[in-house]
């Protein structure tokens, strides 16, 4: 009897370890599977919050008036527009009274895929042009995830600048540059009183004429 009670024992416990033995790669293949639906559904997830914030986005830079829009392309253009740039600071000089003695710019120029600067000649009421070699201009640069390294946006487009006039005068047009619609920095700052090689400059004591050097800098992208 006992040996009648083995057989059955045995034949089950071996269809338990039969079973265990082929249906074991499918159990695992079974808890991979939903796993991976587990990441798939925390993706799926993720990827309709990002969709829900693009989307909001969108509305908010849809919402921004188109006048700002073009305010903040005329602070940061993307491109360099040096022209421009110069007939309306020309203009600002002359509104403010003061006499303009030199004015020079490095424009970018391209020729064949590269990229080279130099400063044109170009007149001005008291007869000085910019004729030196401009500086090479910053280039943007790419940085891999992880770095610590800032990424240059912006390209700079420096501006030397000469003026004639009294220090009060100055300081009202330091304030236009300021609200300029295209954004300026002023990187220095020189002055000095005319004449003076000769000794006749007056200074404060005198007509408080001074003769000033700016070098301006403004962006682009």
């Amino acid at each position: 009897m006992t040996r009648t009670f083995l057989i059955p024992l045995a034949l089950l416990g071996g269809s338990i370890l039969i079973g265990i033995f082929y249906l074991r790669p499918a159990w695992d293949e079974f808890q991979r599977i939903r796993q991976e639906t587990r990441y798939l559904g925390r993706l799926n997830a993720e990827f309709d919050k990002l969709i829900t914030s693009r989307d909001e986005l969108i509305t908010k830079i849809n919402a921004v008036p188109r006048r700002d829009l073009e305010r903040i392309e005329q602070m940061i253009p993307k491109d360099a527009r040096p022209l421009e740039y110069l007939v309306s600071l020309e203009q600002t000089v002359r509104q403010r009274g003061l006499v303009m003695g030199r004015l020079g710019i490095a424009i970018p120029v391209v020729a064949r895929g590269a990229t080279r600067e130099t400063i044109p000649a170009i007149p001005t009421d008291g007869g000085e042009v910019a004729t030196r070699a401009a500086p090479p201009l910053p280039r943007p640069t790419e940085i891999s995830a992880g770095s610590k390294k800032p990424t240059t946006l912006f390209q700079e487009l420096p501006v030397d600048l000469g003026v004639i006039g009294t220090y009060e005068i100055l300081k009202l047009f330091l304030q236009d540059l300021e609200l300029h619609a295209r954004l300026t920095d002023i990187a220095s700052l020189a002055f000095n009183t005319p004449g003076k090689e000769s000794g006749e400059g007056s200074g404060p004591s005198g007509t408080g004429i001074f003769q000033f050097t700016l070098r301006l800098k403004t962006y682009y992208q």
